[in-house]
């Protein structure tokens, strides 16, 4: 028994691979920064502009990354950058914050 005249189901379609360009760029911004903050401890006269430019590029990582974990892009590497971006703003702002309490206490210091 055949049923002439009658389409079968379609094949589904299957969904269209969703991009993972902020998961790269957030872990690339996290590189980034770990790069640059390795700048400015390698050359001593990089001055304070490396720090906070390692700080900037740090802090887009983290927004990136958390743009890609909500947009449901490869989880893996958006928190791989957006954990690296974390660290290195954490120890950054902590040196900074070093460098303007105490350092800045001993040399501004009028006995």
């Amino acid at each position: 028994m055949t049923n002439f005249g009658v389409n079968p189901a379609p094949a589904p379609v299957p969904a269209p691979a969703q991009s993972a360009t902020l998961s790269w760029v957030a872990l690339g911004l996290g590189l980034g920064s770990v790069g640059l903050f390795a700048v400015f401890f390698g050359w001593a006269d990089s001055g304070m502009g490396m720090l906070l430019t390692a700080m900037a590029v740090s802090v887009a990582a983290v927004v990136v990354g958390i743009i890609a974990l909500v947009k449901r892009q490869r989880r893996d590497v958006a928190l791989i950058g957006l954990i690296v971006g974390a660290l290195v703003l954490l120890v950054a702002a902590g040196l900074l914050l070093f460098a303007l309490l105490f350092i800045g206490a001993l040399f501004g210091a009028n006995p």
